[in-house]
């Protein structure tokens, strides 16, 4: 689980996917009771970051990441986040998300494009 966001990881595929849930709370909420945008882009970005990691075993970066907003989320609500490995590199990993609310209709979508690190030799 992570700790700022709450996020909790579900399954890992090895190279393929990671998958987790997160319980919508309060505070990441807008006047209105409905998920504030960066927070969701951030859940995104906190799926795909150990996807990268684990896929290329060298320290990850995000260059890019491009969310697309498909319908409301609401505080309270559960989503489940699926990252894929579009396709995996020596320097450039290419990454898919999607979020399912607990109807499990699609919520939002993302797309990275992560730096891998390439550590120096000791």
């Amino acid at each position: 689980m992570t700790t700022t966001l709450g996020l909790q990881y579900e399954e890992f595929v090895v190279g393929q996917s990671l998958s987790a849930t997160v319980e919508i709370p309060a505070q990441y909420g807008n006047v209105m009771g409905l998920l504030q945008g960066g927070f969701l882009a951030a859940m995104f970005d906190d799926l795909m970051a150990p996807l990268s990691y684990l896929t290329s075993k060298n320290p990850t970066t995000t260059m890019e990441l491009t969310t697309h907003f498909m319908r409301p989320v609401f505080v309270g609500e559960r989503l489940t986040l699926n990252a894929t490995v579009r396709k995996p590199g020596r320097s450039v990993i290419y990454l898919a998300a999607e979020a399912h609310n607990g109807n499990n209709k699609l919520a939002a979508t993302a797309i990275s494009t992560i730096q891998v690190m390439q550590l120096p030799n000791s």
